[in-house]
């Protein structure tokens, strides 16, 4: 790359991988520098029809593909950002059909669990599904999320922990075929690079 200063035309050598082309602080000359975080570096899409339900009212693992570590993702880097977001459809019943959901996180094959970081604070809450309605022909979509930051770059496995309203049914995910088709819930996971990103989170 070629450009002109006070003395003439000037040659930049070339960067190094994954560099961006930037005006200096001088705003004199161009520079090669590390890209700013907010890139998503990678995502997956995926979606299960399992007809699963947890109706205990007790904390425990979910049913497969939500409890048993199925919701994986590598990092490519240490600090970075993976967002999970979950669109569960979810039927009715004769009664409340209700539960309570909180993630965990293992970077070692599953061996040891913790809560995942935006929520270590209050118990690994991240969402609750709460309908009641006369039949399964009526759905609803319950849309949750979490993030966790990344503290080494070894396969992370995410789990779902549920806890049932005392009474109740369950979630009852995917169980309503009534409306024609096979019921379907989706969970998008992502790995955003937050390198010089200026994230701040907390209570409202």
């Amino acid at each position: 790359i070629l450009y002109r200063d006070g003395s003439g035309l000037q040659r930049l050598a070339k960067g190094t991988a994954e560099q961006v082309l930037a005006m200096n602080s001088g705003a004199t000359a161009p520079e090669w520098i590390a890209q700013s975080g907010g890139r998503t570096l990678q995502m997956k899409a995926l979606y299960f029809d399992d007809a699963i339900n947890y109706g205990s009212a007790t904390w425990g693992d979910h049913s497969h593909p939500l409890g048993d570590g199925t919701i994986q993702m590598t990092p490519k880097a240490t600090g970075n950002l993976i967002e999970v977001k979950f669109d569960l459809h979810c039927c009715g019943g004769s009664t409340w059909q209700s539960a309570q959901y909180r993630a965990a996180v293992s970077t070692d094959s599953g061996s040891n669990w913790s809560y995942v970081t935006s929520n270590s604070s209050d118990g690994g809450a991240i969402g609750a599904h709460d309908i009641y309605n006369e039949s399964k022909t009526v759905s609803s979509t319950t849309y949750f999320s979490f993030w966790h930051t990344t503290a080494n770059t070894n396969l992370h496995m995410f789990k779902i922990q549920a806890f049932g309203r005392t009474g109740g049914g369950g979630d009852h995910i995917n169980q309503s075929g009534e409306a024609g088709g096979q019921e379907r819930s989706r969970v998008i996971i992502t790995e955003i690079d937050m390198t010089g990103s200026d994230f701040t989170s907390g209570a409202l």
